[in-house]
């Protein structure tokens, strides 16, 4: 019976061990592919991490890319801008273009500002070449002329033609006329130190003209006989790079060869720092120091002189006066060493994006000042708004309200961009007067084309 025990035994006892050593690998396995899901699940995470922090490592190695005011649309471009402009600061185009034209007299001498009839151009052309890199680092060349001139007849003339003046009252009038015309090369390199992009434009410019009066008065005298006289004398000197005889002489080849140029070129420095103040502001500093002063050597003087007679208000009127005369006095030529600058600016601006480089709101407040470090020295506030818009940097428009050079401008303006060719161009209402600039007292037109990639 023991035997038969003990070989039931022996017989299933492998089997209960089989069955105990198969239970125990399947726990095992369980356990290890737990183990191993939440081994994955951990490995998985710290991948994760590890992999956002490179990625966030090489993302702070990149160079990220700095705002500026001006956003240049091509690595090279070469092109040219063109600006004129004429205004005056009283007649505008809506007191003209009228069925039934009035002219009131004694309204226009009541109105007319305190300091007379002012008339005002602007002409400008530049030619110019810019390489932008992607590092910031930018480099231009420009060249180019720039002119401006203004005139003032005094009140007293208005007031004549809207009251008149007593018998036997001589009524003067005086006025003034003043223009210079410049040509310049520029050097332009701007770069970032740090946050700032900062920017040096050396110049060199040759003053190649300077109009001015010495003398502008005129007089008129009502007689007791009823007859009247009328008088102008103005007094002019013209600075010039050139001797004058050959063009009074219309002797336009002499006049233009540059072998008889007598000047010596001028230094100015501009210079400006932008830096951005906000995720969307940007603002800049900027300066044009007039260093070195440019000369003309040649000169020439005259006087014009008008004279009118007539026997009554009525002959003056209908044009039937007695006389009429022009003299023109002699020309006296000379040498005669004329210094200039052009003006000295400084300011700041700042240009706001709200909305991303699709469009941009721009402000600019600054200072000028006319013949700097002379006893003629003229300053003046200058200032600007501005806003821009464009669509895929392809088409493009812009207004902007500015007090430039002592002129009010209100300006309208589209850009075409297809990468390869830019053109830029508009037109604007301007003049001396706010009011009247609006009104079309003035008009201006810019054109820019750009060619690059």
């Amino acid at each position: 019976m023991k035997k038969l025990v003990l070989m039931l035994f022996a017989f299933f006892c492998p089997l209960f061990v089989f069955a105990a050593d198969f239970d125990l690998n399947s726990d095992f396995q369980a356990e290890s592919e737990n183990f191993a899901e939440d081994d994955s699940e951990i490995y998985s995470d710290f991948n994760d991490e590890v992999v956002d922090e490179i990625d966030s490592d090489i993302e702070d190695l990149k160079p990220k890319e700095k705002k500026r005011i001006d956003i240049p649309r091509r690595i090279f471009e070469i092109g040219f801008d063109t600006n004129v402009g004429v205004s005056n600061n009283y007649f505008a185009v809506s007191d003209i273009l009228k069925k039934e034209l009035e002219i009131d007299l004694r309204k226009i001498a009541d109105e007319i500002d305190s300091k007379g009839l002012s008339f005002d151009f602007l002409f400008s052309s530049d030619f110019f070449m810019n390489l932008n890199l992607k590092n910031g680092v930018s480099v231009g060349l420009s060249s180019g002329i720039e002119s401006s001139g203004n005139g003032l007849i005094s009140k007293e003339f208005f007031e004549f033609l809207g009251y008149g003046n007593s018998l036997n009252e001589t009524i003067s009038v005086d006025g003034s006329v003043d223009s210079s015309v410049f040509a310049y090369a520029k050097t332009d390199v701007s770069f970032y130190i740090k946050d700032f992009r900062v920017n040096f434009a050396p110049a060199v410019f040759f003053p190649l003209l300077h109009v001015e009066t010495t003398k502008f008065d005129s007089h008129f005298l009502n007689k007791s006989d009823g007859s009247i006289e009328a008088g102008v004398s103005v007094a002019y000197k013209i600075n010039s790079c050139a001797p004058m005889e050959p063009f009074f002489d219309k002797e336009y080849r002499d006049f233009f060869n540059l072998n008889n140029m007598n000047f010596s070129a001028g230094f100015d420095l501009a210079s400006s720092i932008e830096h951005q103040i906000f995720e969307t502001l940007m603002g800049r500093a900027y300066v044009r120091l007039p260093i070195v002063p440019g000369s003309m050597k040649n000169t020439v003087q005259s006087t014009l002189e008008m004279r009118y007679g007539a026997d009554d208000i009525f002959d003056m009127i209908k044009n039937e006066g007695d006389n009429l005369h022009f003299d023109s006095g002699e020309k006296i030529y000379g040498k005669e060493k004329y210094w200039i600058s052009r003006p000295f600016r400084t300011g700041a601006e700042i240009a706001w994006r709200p909305f991303g480089n699709w469009m941009k709101f721009g402000a600019l407040l600054g200072l000028g000042v006319k013949y700097p470090w002379t006893s003629e020295a003229k300053p003046y506030i200058e200032y600007k708004g501005t806003v821009e818009a464009s669509l895929f940097n392809i088409l493009g428009i812009n207004f902007s309200s500015s007090y430039i050079n002592e002129v009010f401008v209100h300006q309208a303006g589209f850009m075409l961009n297809c990468r390869v060719l830019e053109i830029d161009c508009g037109v604007s209402a301007q003049g001396a007067n706010f009011k009247k600039s609006c009104q079309g007292s003035g008009f201006g037109a810019y054109t820019g084309i750009r060619i690059g990639w």
